[in-house]
């Protein structure tokens, strides 16, 4: 397993790799979409290798104990944060290529339409023939759902560019449905990450109530200890006055018979 020292060089490669990747303009920018929706999504999965390596960073940083809670949250925080900005680079990447890839694909459907009206008589003989030719050839009939029969028909409707786009948006909206899942995800983590700071916290100073509880509780029998012995030093003074006074008393009477003798 490596160590947390070695998951951050790894990390530290890891944004210098993503930030030379963004820099690439010349196959960002490049006329060939294809070519610059591979880049992209190249950056997508490196960013995805990056966001694991963070959260095993945290991992294996807890478990090694190197560092405090504090620091350990700090630069995670700064991880994040460098991983969150190169996110938003490629949302802003992906906004440009899409309307690249509009704009060429609204130069194709110019050029499509004024060729396909041209081309429409011999489409419909050469239809007419097909459908003739391949009448016992269609596939057995089966029931759709209404809304599928709709969503076909659209689908049908469409010129291969739109079919394009549309096939371009469902993956837009997929990756945006799996980005807000786990930015929810990464925050649960960071409440519970905060919760657990929390707890730890709340343990210590619990800790220290018992050590203070502790301290005076001696300090009480020590009290107490004192107490006896002063006690004990009381009753033995009252005992030598007592015994004084038996001399003393002893002494008078003997010289008081003397005196009447």
């Amino acid at each position: 397993m490596a160590s947390a020292r070695a998951l951050s060089d790894r990390l530290r490669t890891a944004f210098a790799e993503l930030e030379d990747g963004f820099k690439r303009r010349d196959v960002l920018d490049n006329p060939d979409v294809a070519m610059s929706t591979q880049h992209l999504k190249k950056l997508t999965n490196k960013m995805a290798d990056t966001k694991k390596l963070i959260k095993e960073y945290e991992r294996v940083a807890l478990s090694e104990g190197s560092m405090d809670a504090e620091s350990l949250a700090s630069m995670k925080k700064q991880y994040v944060s460098k991983l969150n900005n190169f996110v938003q680079m490629k949302k802003e990447e992906q906004t440009k290529l899409t309307a690249r890839a509009n704009a060429a694909q609204s130069e194709e459907s110019a050029r499509g339409s004024s060729s396909a009206t041209s081309e429409r008589p011999a489409a419909t003989a050469s239809g007419a023939s097909a459908s003739t030719s391949t009448a016992f050839a269609l596939p057995a009939f089966k029931p759709k759902n209404k809304d599928i029969i709709l969503e076909d028909e659209q689908l049908m409707q469409m010129e291969a560019g739109d079919l394009i786009q549309h096939g371009r948006n469902v993956m837009d909206q997929t990756d945006q449905s799996i980005m807000r899942s786990e930015a929810v995800v990464e925050e649960t983590i960071q409440i519970g990450a905060l919760t657990a700071e929390a707890l730890r916290g709340q343990t210590t100073q619990l800790e220290r109530i018992v050590d203070d509880l502790d301290e005076i509780h001696f300090s009480l029998k020590k009290s107490f200890a004192v107490i006896k012995d002063m006690t004990r030093g009381l009753a033995t003074d009252k005992c030598i006055m007592l015994l004084l006074f038996l001399v003393i008393a002893g002494v008078v009477t003997v010289v008081v018979l003397r005196f009447l003798k």
